[in-house]
């Protein structure tokens, strides 16, 4: 593994063939296949990286020992089905992972599980639950050194764009690229360039952001590393005609379509070459193509990003259609700054929506709640305790706990007894509430908690 992720591919593939052919220690053929997945995830292919993982992960659901969940393989597993597209399945291996990880105190893996169930979030468009799945990773990793940085900061400047907080945005990435420049380990180096770019684009400084993307995608493409290269490869397109130099992005067509061709029938990434080529040629029916694809793989604000380039291409009565198709699911997601921008397109083309514009979610009180904080509210009234709201709504008892806490601060008040009064009011809810939050809460299982820098490689 740690060969892999220094660079040398060929030698991590060397060594983890020469184990499986000569080891019967089930933790030396777990972390053989690891690296052998991970292989294959920097050559792009991916289908089979989640295959060979598969095989971890199996041996781990089947023993449940600690042994079996230090391999890491949900982990792996986990981000190679979100690749696929698969991004149910890669929620359940991520609750999965978590879940063993909790049960047998690994205090270094439980955040991170965190953080990836605020990426599956992320791609899925429902950037409130990524945004409290962010704050349990924070809560649960404040005092260790779990080498992750890189990869929350990015994301939650990911979130910020996409809601319209540029400040927030810019303090995001500037601390993710500070741990990248102090040598944190690059997970997610893709999406910490990606906001870079997006911010500047942002900010009117597209030639800064083509630089900052092609510079990467070049170098990552040049590396063998085409892991990096899907999210990179449509925004690069995309900066390099806006600012007038598409052959700065002359090879991304064909990298994505090398990687497609590793993965047979997964809708995005057969979108990207489509979108990417349909940007630098001005081709319509591809970018129409390529947003219909991106519509089928789940990960719905790239589609409605691609709706957005599809309309620009083709105009009229059909660029309406795919504005309107955008607009709803930047309305659903919360993606204010997206909302903004697909509306002034719309307004171009005749269409009006009256004064206002896009409404912001007020800070507090009830209408601040978010629609999973509502849910959570709702289960408290009904005088659950954190761990049977969690079951009732498969996510895990600390991110439960995150939910409650931003719901009490938003409605100013102390206890769970509150919370279920301040529902039964505001909401009409006719509940039991008398003895809510008397009884104490189950308590969580205890983590045990690593020396500073004791962080293996597994944690990919």
């Amino acid at each position: 593994m740690s060969r892999v992720f220094a660079g040398d591919v060929a030698a991590g593939v060397s060594e983890a063939t020469s184990v499986l052919e000569r080891s019967d220690d089930e933790l030396s053929v777990a972390l053989a296949n690891n690296a052998l997945a991970m292989a294959a995830d920097a050559r792009g292919a991916f289908a089979e990286a989640a295959e060979v993982i598969g095989r971890s992960v199996r041996w781990a659901d089947a023993s449940d020992s600690r042994l079996s969940y230090e391999s890491r393989a949900h982990m792996i597993r986990g981000l190679m089905l979100a690749r696929l597209d698969r991004l149910d399945d890669a929620r359940a291996t991520f609750q999965c992972g978590l879940r063993g990880a909790e049960r047998w105190g690994m205090a270094d893996a439980v955040p991170v599980f965190h953080y990836q169930l605020a990426f599956t979030d992320f791609l899925c468009g429902r950037l409130d639950d990524a945004l409290a799945e962010l704050a349990t990773h924070d809560r649960l990793a404040a005092g260790t050194d779990i080498g992750w940085l890189i990869s929350t900061y990015s994301l939650k400047a990911l979130i910020a764009l996409h809601q319209g907080d540029l400040l927030a945005a810019e303090r995001y990435v500037a601390v993710a690229e500070r741990e990248a420049a102090a040598g944190a380990p690059p997970f997610a180096t893709d999406r910490m360039v990606l906001a870079r770019g997006r911010l500047l684009e942002a900010t009117g400084d597209v030639a800064a952001g083509l630089a900052a993307v092609a510079g990467t995608f070049d170098a990552m493409a040049a590396a063998g590393a085409a892991t990096f290269l899907p999210a990179l490869g449509c925004d690069l397109a995309r900066l390099a005609v806006a600012a007038g130099q598409p052959e700065r992005a002359a090879g991304a067509v064909g990298a994505l379509e090398a990687i497609a061709a590793l993965n047979a029938g997964v809708a995005s990434l057969e979108a990207y070459p489509l979108q990417a080529r349909g940007l630098l040629a001005g081709d319509g029916e591809a970018l129409v193509a390529a947003a219909r694809r991106l519509g089928e793989s789940g990960r719905v604000l790239e589609a409605g990003r691609a709706a957005e380039d599809a309309a620009a291409a083709v105009g009229g009565d059909h660029a309406r259609e795919l504005l309107e198709g955008a607009r709803e699911i930047y309305e659903r997601s919360g993606a204010a700054h997206d909302l903004a921008h697909v509306d002034s397109a719309l307004r171009a083309l005749g269409v009006r929506r009256g004064a206002g514009g896009a409404r912001r979610r007020p800070r507090s009180g009830w209408e601040a709640l978010t629609d999973t904080e509502l849910k959570v509210v709702r289960f408290v009234a009904e005088r659950l305790t954190n761990p049977e709201i969690a079951e009732r709504m498969f996510i895990s008892r600390r991110t439960v706990q995150t939910h409650v806490s931003h719901a009490l601060a938003k409605l100013g008040v102390t206890s769970r007894r509150d919370l279920a009064a301040e529902a039964a009011r505001r909401a009409g809810w006719r509940l039991r509430i008398e003895g809510v939050g008397e009884q104490p809460q189950q308590p969580e299982p205890a983590l045990e908690v690593p020396p500073a820098g004791a962080v293996d490689g597994h944690d990919a």
